[in-house]
């Protein structure tokens, strides 16, 4: 009867060209069994028992396997992402077999990938993409992403947040931006803000955060003149930019509207304590050749 029962959970009924994924196919037919009303206590117990045994016998198998390949797998780097040399004892450097080559990524290159990865964004739209293996170019396994969520979870550094999420969304980029959005939105507000290849999406929204303001602010208005050089504007206001972003760009309401008052409350208060800056300054000069000076007459 316990025979019968592994020939359930393991046969195969379909079609011999279709493909499914027999781990997942495996648990579901095993709740099937268990939830099977027509099988007794004790078959089920002895069949649980049985199959725990198998599968361990499965994973030791399977982790011998894994041991092999690390130890088989031709090197594919040597080197971080700066080039300075590895090694695979470091406490800080994982290895990760991936399309059959092993390679090796030190805590801080991970994370810096994990972050360009899901905090990617087009316009400060979220746009996360797939976490991809920088010397290959193709996207780690889910397999090679709990690898490393808990290298990282059992290290001395934090958890990107964001990868956190990710991995509570099963590593499901769909699942990240439907759950995470507000905070990814943020996230990429705070890296635009300091990205200094960004300098001209910087000035346009300065100039857009300006005259916001003297939409509302008539009677204080801030007047920068056209030949205002840009250095000197971006020097004065790179600190307001990220206030400003998320008045504009931020997904939630009330944090919306509560930049939105600081930008404001911000900019009135610079332009009380600055009235004359951006203006333009007209300097006369006398040309003093043509100036007559008489003489003082003799008495």
């Amino acid at each position: 009867y316990i025979s019968s029962l592994f020939g359930y959970v393991y046969k195969n009924n379909r079609d011999e060209n279709e493909i499914i994924d027999i781990k997942k196919e495996k648990y579901k037919l095993i709740t099937q069994v268990c939830t099977n009303v027509f099988i007794g206590e004790n078959p089920r117990e002895r069949f649980l028992t049985l199959f725990s045994r198998s599968q361990n016998v499965y994973l030791a198998f399977e982790r011998l396997a894994y041991l092999y390949k690390c130890k088989k797998s031709k090197l594919g780097c040597n080197s971080d992402m700066y080039l300075n040399p590895i090694s695979e004892n470091n406490t800080n450097v994982l290895s990760i077999i991936h399309e059959n080559t092993k390679y090796l990524f030190t805590l801080s290159d991970l994370k810096k990938i994990i972050n360009q990865s899901l905090l990617n964004h087009d316009e400060l739209y979220c746009d996360p993409l797939p976490i991809k293996n920088p010397y290959n170019n193709l996207p780690f396994s889910k397999s090679n992403l709990y690898k490393i969520y808990f290298f990282i979870k059992n290290s001395s550094h934090l958890m990107p947040t964001p990868f956190e999420f990710y991995f509570r969304c099963d590593f499901s980029l769909r699942q990240l931006l439907n759950n995470y959005e507000p905070y990814l939105r943020n996230m990429s507000i705070k890296a635009f803000s300091k990205n200094p290849d960004s300098h001209a999406s910087h000035i346009e929204y300065i100039q857009n955060m300006i005259d916001n303001y003297n939409l509302l602010h008539i009677s204080s208005e801030i007047n920068i003149d056209a030949d205002f050089p840009e250095h000197a504007l971006m020097n004065t206001f790179q600190l307001y930019i990220p206030y400003y972003l998320k008045s504009a760009f931020s997904l939630s309401i009330s944090e919306k509207n509560e930049y939105m008052f600081l930008i404001n409350a911000m900019l009135y208060n610079f332009k009380k304590k600055n009235s004359n800056f951006g203006r333009r300054y007209s300097k006369k000069e006398y040309n003093l050749s043509l100036i007559h000076i008489s003489e003082p007459t003799r008495p």
